[in-house]
């Protein structure tokens, strides 16, 4: 089962019912409210735009909207729940369902976490064994996440891979009051490593529909 630590969703204007229009910004264009913005960035991401000119409803958000279940990260098994989270903010109501039937996935991070007491040692190993630096380059970032990139020009056929200590993000400060706010265990995401595609173009998650059927 695909998982995902962030998505971004494109569905129908329609599957959307402000509750507190004061929560949006509005986007106004000669007198005229072509769009409200909602958008907050912690204790997770989410964007929700309803865009009166294309008549859609932009939804973005992170895993971390499961809350204590973050973990789980946003899969078949937790989209509801992330809808429902969404919901439970009463600044909007979202058509859960009708989201789900015809919302159209337009940018996600695919990710694996898996278990491993030493992340350097993997990063390590794929760094030892790329062949052709001329198409990949690695990559280690100032804060130790491992990158692997795909030398491309073009925005449809960028590829991106991240391996980074999953527990060592978490201990980070911003991510550590997310703990607290939700009583998350420390050892929670102990000898946690993640691995993370970042795909950007319908064609790349077409592709991905494509061999391990459809997301939700």
């Amino acid at each position: 089962m695909l998982k995902f630590d962030k998505i971004k969703l494109i569905s129908s204007i329609d599957n959307i019912n402000v509750i507190k229009e004061n929560a949006f910004e509005k986007i106004v264009k000669n007198d005229v409210i072509t769009s409200l913005k909602f958008n907050r960035i912690t204790p997770y991401l989410l964007y929700i735009e309803i865009d009166f000119l294309e008549n859609e409803l932009v939804i973005e958000f992170s895993g971390k909207i499961l809350g204590i279940d973050y973990k789980k990260l946003i899969s078949a098994a937790t989209i509801r729940q992330c809808f429902e989270n969404i919901n439970a903010l009463e600044v909007c109501t979202l058509n859960v369902e009708e989201i789900l039937e015809d919302a159209i996935v337009v940018k996600c991070d695919v990710t694996q976490d898996v278990y491993c007491e030493d992340t350097s040692s993997i990063t390590n190993y794929i760094r030892s064994n790329i062949s052709n630096y001329h198409s990949y380059t690695p990559k280690l970032l100032r804060n130790g996440n491992f990158v692997v990139e795909k030398n491309v020009t073009t925005r449809q056929s960028k590829k991106r891979l991240t391996i980074y200590n999953k527990n060592k993000e978490m201990n980070r400060i911003d991510n550590r009051k997310f703990m607290n706010e939700y009583n998350i265990p420390d050892t929670e995401f102990d000898n946690m490593c993640r691995f993370e595609i970042n795909l950007n173009s319908i064609a790349q998650i077409t592709l991905i529909q494509k061999i391990f059927g459809v997301l939700f």
